[in-house]
């Protein structure tokens, strides 16, 4: 599926995937399996050339016994010989993909949790080698902060992902610029209340997995060919609070907030954006914008950025 639609990919984040892209899958037995644009050369590996292989895959797979470690569930920029390239495990390490499987059942199954999980990953790599796209360390952070654990903290943000799904689900222009000013007024008062290193973090954050995660999900939907709105209603349903539900005990306090509260939120806001064809705004996260200044710089009405 994904040699299948490389072209439309390539449309979603234009240099970021495309005819020269190269991907890994592993383990494969003990080895991993390399995709390559057609006509070139995977350095320590051999060509695969049986009858069976459809046309779209002849001079293009490759094997190699060099890969990632049994523990390693993705590479983002995995280096073999002169060749740089994302690599991810065959085995999605998540289980289930959030949200609601109404919306997006075919998320469910190995193979799209797979086009979902090689495309975000490789946004990942692309970030690193392309974009002028920092990624958001915990360094800085006290993870021990209580903050973290606090209902009101929680019942903050489930308000906040309440008006992006109503933004997300409007109908009309009125309804969605409505959402995304009660959305930015709630998250700039829980903001105020918190350190200023919390806010950093959750800025990086929505650009680098938000984004991310919507250029995975947008993947899917192409390879797939299904109807735009059942994007729309998936990105929406990854806000609500059944999806958070699917989180489980696994992600609790810091990584509820980390994953899954800010790849949702991101998302939300990239597929916003998208939707606003607001001008040159992947050119903008390229550069090193946040998300909310690109949503507040395209409100009719005017808004102000965030704080650094």
């Amino acid at each position: 599926m994904l040699v299948e639609n490389e072209r439309r990919l390539a449309e979603i984040w234009p240099g970021c995937w495309g005819q020269t892209q190269h991907f890994g899958l592993y383990p494969v037995g003990q080895q991993m399996v390399v995709v390559s644009p057609r006509g070139s050369s995977v350095p320590q590996a051999e060509e695969v050339s049986a009858r069976w292989l459809p046309e779209s895959l002849r001079g293009r797979l490759f094997v190699t016994k060099v890969r990632p470690g049994k523990e390693a569930p993705f590479e983002v920029d995995w280096q073999l010989g002169s060749l740089r390239l994302p690599a991810v495990s065959i085995a999605p390490p998540f289980g289930k993909y959030r949200g609601n499987s109404a919306d997006f059942p075919w998320l469910n199954d190995t193979i799209s949790s797979m086009v979902m999980f090689v495309v975000h990953e490789a946004f990942h790599g692309c970030q690193v080698q392309s974009l002028k796209v920092p990624y958001a360390r915990t360094t800085f952070l006290d993870l021990r902060d209580t903050i973290w654990q606090s209902d009101s903290f929680r019942n903050s943000l489930a308000a906040e992902r309440n008006a992006l799904v109503a933004a997300v689900s409007a109908t009309n222009d009125t309804l969605m610029w409505e959402s995304i000013r009660r959305y930015r007024t709630l998250q700039r008062l829980r903001q105020a209340t918190l350190s200023p290193s919390i806010r950093v973090f959750e800025n990086i954050q929505e650009r680098a997995e938000g984004v991310a995660d919507w250029v995975g999900l947008s993947a899917v939907a192409i390879a797939y060919s299904h109807d735009p709105a059942q994007l729309r209603r998936h990105i929406a349903s990854n806000l609500t609070a059944a999806a958070f539900d699917l989180a489980g005990n696994e992600y609790q306090g810091f990584n509820f907030f980390r994953f899954p509260h800010l790849y949702a939120v991101g998302s939300a806001k990239a597929w916003l954006l998208e939707r606003m064809h607001a001008p040159e705004w992947r050119t903008r996260i390229g550069q090193g914008a946040y998300l909310n200044d690109l949503l507040d710089a395209q409100d009719p009405r005017g808004g102000s950025a965030s704080p650094p």
